[in-house]
């Protein structure tokens, strides 16, 4: 009798905690890693639910037995998982769907808020969205967002301006900064050069704020660029590898790898692309390594580890005047051909470790490491009188770390953040003498023409307040304090026919304070003020002048930007909007003046006046994943910049009369901008696999020379893509072709701004490809059912 009840006592308290089961975990944004308050969580088969509090996290209390919930919440896929340890602490990632992105948790200013909560200008772009085309490179996916214009002279050459972040000439980036996962990928001038690479395949969502954000970023007039690394769904254990060919000799292969646990997450990912080229010498090659893991150490601590490698080389046809351009587009420049101008070789390594620490409900810290590493090989110029080799070595390494405190101020919730950014970074840097004793191959070093060592330091102190006021209001105070030196070691030493320019240049501290407020209305709805002052100092390419002299006279560009915007959705649901209107007042912009033989120099030049309008809207006319049309969504963007120039004296140089010109520019638009830019959409997916997108782009007549004497020419382009997806037990398959350029417009994807300062005849342009078409496919399994 006795062994009876010792028997029924363990049965009994076997049962009693049995039926006192409670499942705990974690909602997150699968990009930005935010908790997601206000889940639904559902136990399958019951009606017991329960939802997701400030953080994420989540405890759900059954009788049941805990073997499979789902998850749901507005603007992201709902999700149903098996639960295999109901004892243990699941963190469950919800990617973003296509419906109702202002309920999705942006990164922004660091708030990790809706994106309605949001004071700015904030641009989204998804992974649904980079499927739209071949994702062979971000061009024609930046280009599709409000107030972005991506232009690209070759494959793995480009620039980027938001916001008209360009009228410095830039080659690949400058006046924005730009954050991989958290690390910054821009150096510490706020610029980047052309071994910057970055795969499409290998990125899960890009965030653009537009204007200043010097509040929490630091440093650029321009904006911000976020790239999110594209990472597994919850449970997923997958090998996919892809190929891409197409025209012009493009081909694409892929392999990923991901895995994702309730306490790991892995992605895999490597790229090989090879490119012949529209033009001759246009040829690109390109290898890229992405490494990405997440270790959920505990519900407090999550680590973070990144690693990319990316290297390759890409060849640059030239830029031809418009004769030359309308006529025989696909012809190089010979002095291109002779020498294989170009990117001869490139490499950049960028390794990374974080940490997010959750000290208690209110307090927690996020803290990243990282060390970068580049290497440029680069033989330049396109005539005889303007050439060069470059050869470059950077090494940097650097941190940023936040604190945040959440505490409830009687009815008033709260929110303070104060951190530091610190970035180091060493560059060695040799310009020589092209030297080619046979045309057609690739061209040699020569003589010495500069050398230097530039140690550049960067850091930026930020805090920011942010309360829930009563009546939904939202109020944002933040403010910056940032600094920058240069340590330029001149190499060359000091001699009759060099002046050694070795020295140290302070930029004086600068403290960039932003004010914001946002008022939502019935939750769907909400406008937004707010007013930052932003500022960008000159780079290193730019205080370093053509004839390897340092320019020490340089001063940062100031601005403040006034913005107002609304945003929100409408009609149930089925309506999203986006509108901003803004007026940034830009002073000590820095302007190239030009030289003889093609070279340039910059100066502190006048101001510029800067009002714009963006606007945003797709409609959900279908969302239902049980009709046969399961998604069909229509979607337009439009940009409106009414940007001048205010005091400015160009200088530029007469080749016929060998001297120099000046001329008033004042009142002129400002280089590089288009008054309008209109894009256009649908996006169609079917019940059964089929899917097909289409998007139109509507750029128009553009300022290409600051005296507005010559322009690029309104053009529209038409894109189009249709494949299927089929799925076969464990194994999927995605089957796509599409076309791009398919008007067979004739454009240039690159201008070279101000070419008539410089050359005679001026050579603006760089002709895009005409009509061109692609196909692949990708084939995945999935080791788990």
């Amino acid at each position: 009798m006795k062994k009876i009840s010792i028997t029924l006592y363990f049965l009994l308290a076997a049962f009693t905690v049995f039926a006192q089961q409670a499942l705990k975990g974690k909602i997150t944004d699968q990009e930005t890693g935010a908790g997601i308050p206000g889940a639904t969580i559902t136990l399958n088969g019951t009606t017991i639910s329960t939802q997701s509090n400030g953080n994420g996290g989540f405890e759900l209390k059954s009788e049941s037995p805990v073997t499979a919930i789902t998850i749901y919440f507005i603007g992201y896929e709902t999700r149903t998982i098996k639960v295999s340890n109901p004892t243990r602490f699941i963190n469950v990632q919800l990617a973003t769907s296509s419906n109702n992105l202002n309920t999705v948790t942006v990164t922004g200013y660091e708030s990790n808020r809706k994106l309605i909560e949001t004071a700015g200008a904030v641009a989204l772009i998804t992974a649904r969205d980079m499927h739209r085309n071949s994702q062979s490179d971000l061009l024609p996916i930046l280009n599709t967002v409000p107030g972005v214009k991506m232009e690209e002279e070759a494959p793995g050459d480009f620039k980027i301006s938001l916001r008209g972040s360009a009228l410095r000439d830039p080659y690949g980036l400058r006046n924005i900064k730009v954050y991989w996962n958290d690390i910054p990928l821009t150096s510490p001038d706020n610029s980047a050069s052309h071994s910057l690479s970055f795969d499409p395949g290998q990125i899960g969502t890009i965030e653009i704020i537009k204007g200043p954000a010097g509040s929490i970023y630091g440093a650029g007039t321009g904006g911000v660029v976020l790239l999110k690394n594209d990472k597994p769904k919850f449970d997923e254990n997958s090998l996919a590898a892809g190929f891409t060919g197409g025209s012009f000799g493009l081909a694409r292969s892929s392999v990923t790898y991901k895995t994702n646990s309730d306490n790991f997450s892995l992605s895999a990912n490597y790229v090989h692309q090879t490119y012949d080229g529209y033009r001759q010498n246009e040829w690109s090659n390109k290898d890229a390594i992405n490494l990405f893991g997440q270790f959920y150490v505990s519900p407090k601590r999550t680590i973070t580890v990144i690693a990319n490698h990316d290297e390759g080389n890409f060849g640059i046809a030239g830029s031809v005047d418009s004769t030359w351009a309308m006529n025989t587009p696909k012809k190089a420049v010979q002095f291109c051909i002779d020498n294989k101008t170009g990117v001869a070789k490139y490499t950049y390594t960028l390794a990374g470790i974080a940490q997010d620490y959750k000290f208690n409900d209110l307090f927690s810290n996020t803290t990243s490491i990282y060390t970068n590493s580049q290497t440029l090989s680069h033989p330049y110029g396109q005539s005889i009188y303007y050439n060069g080799y470059l050869k470059q070595s950077t090494g940097g390494y650097g941190g940023r770390t936040k604190f945040t405190f959440a505490p409830q101020l009687g009815e008033i919730k709260s929110r303070f953040t104060i951190g530091d950014e610190l970035q180091i970074e060493n560059l060695l840097n040799g310009t020589y003498n092209i030297v080619n004793d046979s045309p057609g191959t690739p061209a040699e070093t020569g003589a010495l023409q500069s050398s230097n060592q530039i140690t550049s330091k960067s850091n930026i102190l930020f805090a920011q307040a942010e309360f829930d006021l009563p009546a939904h209001f939202l109020l944002t105070l933040g403010s910056s304090i940032n600094s920058l030196s240069y340590n330029v070691t001149d190499l060359v030493p000091q001699s009759a026919t060099h002046n050694n320019y070795s020295g140290i240049q302070n930029f004086s501290s600068t403290v960039s304070p932003r004010v914001a407020l946002v008022k939502t209305f019935n939750h769907n709805v909400a406008a937004h003020a707010s007013v930052s002052y932003g500022f960008s100092p000159p780079s290193l390419s730019e205080i370093n002048n053509g004839d390897g002299s340092f320019n020490k006279d340089l001063k940062a560009e100031k601005g403040i930007n006034y913005e107002l915007g609304f945003r929100g959705t409408i009609l149930n649901d089925a309506l999203n909007f986006d509108a901003s209107v803004y007026q940034m007042n830009l002073t000590n912009a820095i302007l190239p003046y030009y030289l003889a033989n093609g070279r340039s120099n910059y100066r502190n030049a006048g101001a510029t006046d800067q009002k714009g309008l963006e606007l945003s809207l797709n409609y959900l006319l279908v969302h239902d994943p049980n009709q046969t049309i399961s998604l069909l969504k229509p979607w337009v963007t439009y940009t409106h910049s009414d940007y001048k120039f205010k005091n400015y004296i160009e200088e530029s140089f007469n080749s016929t009369t060998n001297a120099i010109v000046k001329t008033d520019n004042s009142g002129k638009k400002v280089t590089g901008v288009s008054p309008d830019m209109f894009n256009a959409g649908i996006d169609l997916e079917t019940k059964a696999g089929i899917y097909f997108n289409t998007v139109l782009n509507y750029i128009g007549r553009t300022p290409i020379n600051d005296s507005n004497t010559h322009f690029q020419k309104a053009y529209t382009l038409l894109a189009g893509k249709i494949g299927y997806r089929i799925p076969l037990n464990q194994f999927s398959l995605d089957v796509f072709g599409g076309g791009n350029n398919l008007l067979n417009t004739k454009y240039s994807s690159w201008i070279n701004f101000n070419a008539d300062a410089s050359s005679n005849p001026a050579t603006f342009y760089n002709p895009a490809p005409g009509i061109n078409f692609y196909g692949g496919l990708t084939l995945k399994y999935n080791f788990r059912k």
